[in-house]
């Protein structure tokens, strides 16, 4: 469905939630994401257009306020989490939330970097990240957020 798309980031973004988490219920990219669990993930993408991106890595420095409205949220309650059981706010395991936040930040501290490159795309209203809430929530709780380059497969 996705030609573009390298393996890599299938294989970090897309191939887990599939396999392990939430299914691919799709037969054709003219399929509505709609009534499913995709819709909040790829939102506003529809597969079409998501099978015309084209991936490129790249790596650049982040600050809070470059996120699209629906990412920073994201991310912000994984922060949140870390303090406060928002499980029912987010419908998933606030405990294996905290687990993956807590592991990320000392992935980072060990290592000064991220464990892999996010997946993201570029909108109007900021950077609409599909893979990697977690990385990103950890550097900016450890206030590494402009001090640290990214790496990140930026779909166009």
């Amino acid at each position: 469905m996705f030609p573009n798309m390298p393996d890599e980031v299938f294989n970090l973004w897309l191939a887990p939630l599939i396999i392990n988490d939430i299914g691919w219920p799709f037969h054709a990219i003219e399929d509505s994401t709609a009534d499913t669990n995709w819709f909040r993930i790829l939102h506003p993408y529809s597969l079409s257009v998501l099978s015309q991106l084209k991936w490129d890595l790249d790596s650049f420095l982040i600050n809070k306020n470059v996120f699209c409205p629906l990412s920073n949220a994201d991310i912000n309650l994984i922060i949140l989490n870390k303090s406060f059981d928002i499980q029912a706010f987010i419908v998933w395991d606030s405990e294996s939330s905290r687990r993956t936040l807590a592991w990320h930040k000392e992935f980072i501290e060990i290592t000064g970097g991220l464990c892999a490159p996010i997946a993201a795309v570029f909108t109007p209203s900021g950077i609409k990240v599909f893979d990697g809430h977690h990385r990103i929530a950890a550097l900016l709780d450890l206030d590494l957020y402009d001090s640290i380059a990214i790496d990140a497969w930026i779909g166009t």
